[in-house]
């Protein structure tokens, strides 16, 4: 399985960012996780595309973001 590379944040406001990676030949799809940084729960979700806009967030807060490939 291939790895995502270039994970990054843009778009970033008070309550919402747009991830953004390559893409990778043969990814069916990407899962998405972030939680707080002072957390152990991560939210997951699942995007066809090579970027996904996270909302929901809290002004002021650290955190942490994953992406994996889904490959057939």
């Amino acid at each position: 399985m291939t790895v995502p590379s270039g994970l990054n944040a843009s778009d970033v406001t008070e309550s919402a960012a747009r991830l953004n990676w390559n893409s990778v030949s043969g990814a069916e799809n990407y899962d998405v996780r972030y939680k707080a940084a002072d957390s152990s729960s991560w939210t997951s979700n699942n995007t066809t595309a090579a970027s996904y806009v996270v909302s929901g967030l809290s002004d002021s807060t650290e955190y942490e973001f994953q992406v994996r490939t889904n490959c057939s």
